[in-house]
């Protein structure tokens, strides 16, 4: 038996329906035909983002999906393959914005909420939950009432919750540039790395340059085989100079990566 996680004095766990409403507005069949929107597929969201190159839609002919209304505030929980966390938020004003049936459209019953209910999607606590409620089904979906009763843990002061989610945005914020900056990184060593080996040298520097061909780099015959690597007959003695320049040059890639990234 699972023991009980005991929470602090002011904290309590409490489901999802007592702090958010859900699917509260929805196109209805008097919606004027040529009213025209962005919509949200679940295509559309991914890793907490939203596409920018959403498509417009007028309503006589929107997808029957496309119903639920998006407003400041609220946020996007997919309840088809919701293993995915196909979710977002909205902390800015939107106009115009409609999301399909796939989502469950949560609106904190105070604003401030948004962040803090937000950020304990992504808990193992609801992980666990979802999983046992998808467990062994051909196609893992939850329904409005299944995320309505979704436990979460919360400290009772409205204050607390939005400092704790501050906190952890600004830890999203961090790693997400800290991920920018390395893929920024990664692709100025690959373009270096090019200019350096893969295009004729004509600057001043090009006498350090030498064209050779292959043969002379192995000091023997060597044997290409279609699909294979490079390979020759080796001596005992060879082998161990082989390996002594595989750690050469791999001792030589780590300060070039270490040169290029600095």
């Amino acid at each position: 038996m699972k023991k009980q996680m005991k929470l602090p004095l002011d904290w309590s766990q409490e489901k999802l329906r007592t702090l958010v409403k859900i699917d509260q507005k929805t196109l209805g069949k008097n919606t004027h035909l040529d009213f025209i929107f962005r919509y949200i597929s679940l295509a559309d969201v991914n890793n907490g983002k939203v596409s920018q190159s959403l498509p417009q839609i007028i309503f006589a002919k929107a997808p029957s999906r496309a119903r639920r209304i998006v407003s400041q505030g609220d946020i996007l929980f997919a309840t088809v393959r919701p293993n995915l966390e196909g979710y977002c938020r909205f902390n800015e004003p939107v106009n115009d914005l409609i999301a399909s049936t796939g989502f469950a459209v949560l609106s904190p019953k105070i604003l401030s909420d948004t962040e803090y209910i937000y950020q304990y999607l992504y808990s193992n606590k609801i992980k666990s939950q979802i999983h046992a409620m998808v467990v062994g089904s051909n196609y893992p979906a939850l329904n409005s009432s299944d995320v309505a009763n979704l436990k979460i843990v919360i400290p009772n002061s409205a204050l607390e919750r939005k400092v704790i989610a501050s906190l952890l945005s600004v830890w999203d914020e961090s790693i997400e540039k800290t991920q920018r900056l390395i893929e920024t990184k990664e692709k100025r060593f690959r373009w270096l790395l090019r200019e350096l080996i893969s295009k004729p040298r004509t600057d001043k520097n090009s006498k350090e340059w030498e064209k050779v061909k292959l043969g002379k780099l192995f000091g023997k015959e060597v044997f290409i085989e279609k699909g294979k690597a490079l390979t020759k007959k080796k001596s005992p003695k060879e082998k161990s100079q082989s390996l002594l320049e595989v750690n050469l040059m791999h001792t030589i890639q780590t300060l070039l990566l270490i040169k290029f990234l600095l």
